[in-house]
């Protein structure tokens, strides 16, 4: 007798994705060289480019969901994460057959919304799409599920804040950006946010949103619109009034050379320290960034080899240049250890190293600078390897709603056009204590720290609302002494470290992040155009 057999012992389904039609597709619009808008209106605007150059039958298409409830509060930065979380976890069967059909996504969430990414075969790319939408569209979770991922997600916060660079870059955004929240932030009010409060914000985000996007590829014009339709018609969202529609402002950082420096959230051996000199130009344009590339090309070198090699003063050092949101700058990075340098130190060997090589500059032979610009040139010269890299450029500049798509021609041209004098006048200009800024992170371990320690987050406390809770000044403590664990992890506070008690009142020691930022003018929004 044989038995009956099981149901759920069977073959897999057939995988969906896989791609039949790898045939290229004949354009069905005229061809340009750059991306075009092929749709337009309040609520949308869409690119398009036809892939001439690769003709592979693979595609990109990328889209923005830029909406002004993402940057409200902390509360909505961490419904975001839990949203993109949860988002990440719906999707994981499907995902799974994407990726073996050699299909790919992403989902990227930032302070001015969602961002949409798929690539590959464009036969089935479509459907992955549809998939991602679908579940935006019926966003919904258990309780159990929605508890599991929002413990992953504090720990995540908790895991961000010990890692010194990162949160010493986080710190360097929030002294210069207008709003800003931070982990800390975020791991202030996570407690209270419940299942209820992430469904309606994921309410709240699909009533009002700008789209914008990007179809290029293996596609033909009237495909590419489809992807425009379908996410239209599945989120069935208003357009956002253009007064609305969220862009990122910077601070002018006042004149002179200020300091910033906080006690790590590492363990009590931990001795790692991070410190960061951060100047600031004015809002620029693509001449600026080209002369500030030119000054970090030339610098690379001798960065790393003076205060790595030579001084060792930490294990990671670098140097770059800065785009924030517009404003142009210039940044030098170091990771040290407190048991072997103090951070002050740290800093007065990147000071002496900037004004060592500045001075330098003026003696510059020309042929070693004509040298130099030609190495830059042929950086932005070098041909993509794959239709990614092209994508990845026109995207850019429709993110940053710049759209200079021959951004890269415009460059190696003020490269070349570029001489010494004008460089070293604008190196001048911005290479100073004018409008220096260095964040440091300190353990306060090291035999070499010395200082004190004012406790407690000096710019207040967000309460589960998201709302700021101004907090007295709490005594001064010695940074040699011991301290007590923080609260708790979820209730971790920042602890301001100045040279001396005369220090707490001195204003180019920073120990209040929202004191520091008032009145500050704030730069007009910025694009780096040509």
């Amino acid at each position: 007798m044989h038995p009956e057999p099981r149901p759920e012992l069977h073959l897999p389904a057939p995988n969906r994705f896989i791609a039949t039609d790898i045939h290229i597709k004949e354009p069905d619009m005229e061809l340009c060289c750059f991306p075009q808008v092929i749709k337009e209106s309040s609520l949308m605007k869409l690119w398009y480019k036809k892939d001439t150059k690769f003709n592979v039958p693979k595609g990109y298409a990328f889209f923005r969901l830029a909406s002004p409830l993402m940057n409200e509060s902390p509360v909505s930065m961490v419904c975001l994460d839990l949203l993109l979380k949860i988002l990440d976890y719906n999707l994981n069967e499907a995902a799974y057959d994407a990726l073996t059909a050699d299909l790919s996504y992403a989902i990227r969430g930032h302070q001015s919304g969602i961002t949409i990414k798929v690539h590959g075969y464009n036969d089935k790319l479509p459907l992955l799409f549809e998939t991602i939408v679908d579940q935006i569209a019926v966003f919904d979770c258990s309780i159990q599920l929605f508890e599991i991922l929002k413990m992953q997600v504090q720990r995540l916060y908790n895991n961000f804040v010990i890692k010194p660079e990162k949160l010493c870059r986080e710190l360097r955004l929030q002294l210069i950006e207008h709003l800003r929240w931070t982990p800390l932030n975020k791991l202030a009010v996570i407690k209270g946010i419940t299942r209820e409060t992430l469904l309606n914000f994921v309410l709240k985000f699909k009533c009002m949103l700008y789209i914008e996007g990007l179809v290029q590829g293996n596609f033909t014009c009237k495909e590419a619109c489809a992807f425009g339709q379908l996410l239209q018609e599945k989120l069935g969202c208003n357009p956002l009034l253009p007064e609305m529609y969220p862009e990122l402002r910077i601070m002018q950082l006042p004149e002179g050379q200020h300091t910033c420096t906080v006690q790590s959230f590492g363990e009590h051996n931990d001795n790692n320290t991070a410190v960061i000199c951060y100047y600031q130009d004015k809002p620029g344009d693509n001449k600026t960034i080209c002369m500030m590339d030119v000054f970090n090309e030339y610098l690379e070198e001798p960065c790393f080899n003076q205060l790595r090699t030579k001084e060792q003063l930490g294990y990671e050092i670098y140097n770059q240049t800065t785009n924030t949101s517009g404003i142009v700058g210039f940044v030098v990075f170091v990771g040290t250890q407190a048991n072997k340098y103090s951070a002050a130190h740290v800093t007065e060997r990147i000071d002496a190293f900037l004004s060592k090589y500045v001075s330098q500059l003026k003696q510059f032979p020309l042929k070693d600078f004509d040298k130099l610009k030609r190495s830059l040139i042929m950086q932005k010269r070098i041909d993509d390897n794959h239709m990614g890299e092209e994508v990845d450029r026109n995207w850019y500049e429709i993110a940053n709603r710049t759209y200079l798509f021959d951004r890269l021609q415009k460059e190696v041209k003020c490269i070349e056009e570029l001489s010494l004098q004008e460089l070293l006048s604008y190196v001048h200009g911005v290479i100073s204590d004018k409008k220096k800024l260095t964040v440091k992170q300190v353990i306060g371990r090291g035999p070499w720290e010395v200082g004190v320690v004012i406790p407690g987050q000096l710019n207040g406390v967000i309460n589960n609302d998201g709302s700021r809770k101004l907090s007295s000044v709490p005594p001064v403590t010695d940074l040699s002494s011991d301290i007590v664990d923080d609260l708790q992890k979820d209730k971790r506070t920042l602890k301001y470290v100045v040279p001396n008690m005369a220090a707490v009142q001195d204003s180019a020691f920073i120990t209040d992040v929202t004191r520091f930022k008032n009145g500050l003018y704030i730069f007009p929004i910025t694009k780096l155009l040509h």
